[in-house]
């Protein structure tokens, strides 16, 4: 019986020290885009959806929060897709201050408090906005509307922007790493033309549809190249239907076309209206190649 009772009692101490070694299970972390990942970190209730992609560079992946409780407040979030260094934050940094000052913005661009080339806006009447850099890369998130950050939602904060900031710094499984490429075939008869306006080898692409906007974008590391073609009533359309308008001349691309001086191409071809961009100066020939290459891809 003792016997027994001995085998018993370290049956019972060798499970207990199983158990003791035994770890808990890690807690799931969230995968997904930026805007995923962040989820459920963040106060309120919000929805993901997609976002037409930003003209800004360095080219990044974006995605758009939306408050639940009151659908026009929405947050952009958008994350370079190659890595930034902290001069080149610096330099972005400058290069924004100069396109508000440019755009007659009427609010100053201020310290981000988080980290070298960080900066604020937070303008009275528009949406504000805050980038800032984190674990190489460089994140921009601005208040957003169905109208676009020309819109201020009443719930729309500077304080808001930073809680989700801090989010993003604290993601326990870090920040999503995307293919470079993206190429869907609708972008194809761009790419040539798109790589003369970058000066480079398009080492970024991405292309894809949202609301009805069916775009193609090429990137190097320091510029862009979007085109964005869209409906009766899509933005594009809206831009479109203001020219002519002086210095913008007309230009032979689809069935009617404008160009501005600084190489903005606006056009219509069918019942679909397109624009075309770069952020790379003195572009202009090579902007209006590219809009004549996509005319394939939008006349449908």
């Amino acid at each position: 019986m003792r016997r027994i009772i001995a085998i018993a009692g370290a049956l019972v101490l060798l499970l207990s020290g199983c158990q003791s070694d035994k770890k808990p299970a890690p807690a799931p972390v969230a995968t997904g885009n930026l805007c995923e990942r962040m989820l459920p970190k963040l106060a309120g209730t919000w929805k993901v959806t997609a976002a037409l992609p930003s003209a800004l560079a360095p080219m990044a992946d974006s995605c758009k929060l939306t408050d639940t409780e009151a659908p026009q407040h929405m947050v952009r979030v958008s994350l370079s897709i190659l890595p930034v260094s902290a001069a080149e934050a610096v330099r972005l940094r400058k290069v924004t201050e100069e396109n508000f000052r440019s755009g007659h913005v009427a609010a100053k661009v201020m310290d981000g408090g988080l980290g070298e080339g960080s900066w604020t806006l937070d303008p009275v009447a528009a949406a504000p906005q805050l980038g800032f850099r984190t674990a190489d890369r460089l994140v921009l998130i601005r208040g957003d509307s169905a109208y676009g950050s020309a819109y201020r939602s009443d719930r729309s904060t500077l304080a808001e922007l930073r809680d989700m900031a801090k989010a993003i710094t604290e993601l326990p499984n870090g920040l999503p790493i995307a293919a470079p490429i993206v190429d869907p075939p609708h972008c194809a008869p761009g790419l040539a033309a798109a790589e003369k306006a970058l000066g480079t080898k398009a080492v970024l692409r991405r292309g894809g549809t949202v609301d009805g906007t069916t775009y193609c974008q090429w990137g190097s590391a320091t510029d862009t190249v979007l085109i964005r073609g869209g409906g009766s009533t899509s933005d594009q359309a809206g831009i479109f239907r203001q020219y002519p308008a002086p210095p913008a001349k007309a230009v032979k691309v689809g069935d009617l076309g404008w160009q501005e001086t600084n190489g903005y191409v606006t056009y219509r071809v069918a019942k679909t209206y397109v624009d075309v961009f770069t952020t790379r100066d003195g572009q202009a020939p090579a902007v209006l190649e590219l809009g004549r290459a996509m005319v394939v891809s939008y006349r449908r």
